[in-house]
């Protein structure tokens, strides 16, 4: 009984051991790499255990940083770090004051001396959505188009439909036939797989064309219907000149905010379906643009285009 409460002792306790913040953070720093600056910034009850091996860890790698911590678990000084204790969880003076020290425009941490104001930030984003809600009129109107081309036609697709699928049916009979030859003239079954497989490709290829011809208009009018839903909810947005925390969430992916010779660049990533296009601005200007007139008719398109329905 003695030897296995010691075994349960040693096996819960190396558990314990193996999820201390300390350690997680000594195994997720082994041998990881960081190009340019490393600057650490710890916040929360573990932050100073956490901090002291992420130094331990990296040493000279890092560059400055700062730990705010509960008040009494700062357990002395980390080289190179500045430590602060303040309120948890409840913050006070002191948590507020801190958190300006780490991300103040005279930020410790030193991440830059250039700041970008809210009213700016929701003008860029604006004016990324505005682009974005013009791409998707002219895609909703490129599909207006495709569909005005289609209807002409959807006639000539039904007839177009029924010939394929007669036509399936004789390729299925011929491969019947065929398979039965094959059993009885083996010496010559290459040939007869040829033959086979000749048949199948061009049953495929009629059945892609039956299946394209029957949704065209459904997928397309389906698509024009998201791109409506979507043209109208950022005009909702654009009215309101502002963003709310929620219309960010819902927009952007993600904004990359690089610095080099005392110049901010911003690199504002819309979130999909948005995302048609990514603009990089300096110093609020535009200096970059990638745009993307893919409408998705890759397929659809050419459907349409190519004048195949009166072949075969």
């Amino acid at each position: 009984m003695g030897a296995l409460r010691e075994d349960a002792k040693y096996i819960y306790t190396r558990a314990i051991e193996a999820v201390l913040p300390d350690e997680a953070v000594r195994r997720a720093l082994d041998g990881a790499d960081f190009p340019g600056r490393v600057i650490l910034v710890a916040a929360g009850k573990a932050a100073w255990r956490m901090a002291s091996a992420a130094v331990s860890a990296l040493g000279e790698r890092i560059d400055t940083g700062i730990v705010i911590t509960k008040y009494g678990h700062a357990q002395g000084t980390i080289p190179g770090i500045v430590c602060r204790e303040a309120g948890h969880p409840v913050p006070d003076e002191n948590s507020f004051s801190a958190a300006r020290e780490a991300l103040g425009p005279d930020a410790i941490v030193g991440v830059s001396a250039h700041t970008v104001e809210e009213e700016t930030l929701d003008r860029l984003i604006c004016k990324e959505l505005l682009q974005t809600k013009r791409m998707y009129e002219d895609n909703w109107n490129a599909m207006e188009h495709l569909i005005d081309q289609w209807r002409p036609k959807a006639s000539t697709a039904a007839a177009r439909i029924k010939k394929l699928a007669q036509r399936v049916e004789v390729l299925e009979d011929e491969m019947e036939v065929i398979l039965m030859e094959r059993i009885r003239d083996k010496a010559n079954a290459e040939r007869y797989d040829r033959m086979i497989q000749k048949r199948e490709e061009e049953i495929a290829a009629a059945k892609k064309q039956i299946e394209e011809l029957q949704n065209i208009e459904v997928t397309l009018r389906s698509r024009q219907s998201r791109l409506k839903r979507d043209i109208s909810m950022m005009d909702d947005i654009l009215k309101e000149g502002k963003l709310s925390e929620a219309h960010l969430r819902m927009l952007v992916e993600r904004i990359y905010v690089h610095e080099e010779d005392g110049k901010l660049s911003l690199n504002i990533c819309l979130k999909a379906p948005f995302r048609d296009h990514i603009d990089v601005y300096e110093n609020g200007e535009q200096t970059e643009c990638w745009l993307s007139q893919d409408y998705d008719f890759e397929r659809l398109g050419p459907i349409i285009m190519r004048d195949f329905y009166e072949n075969g």
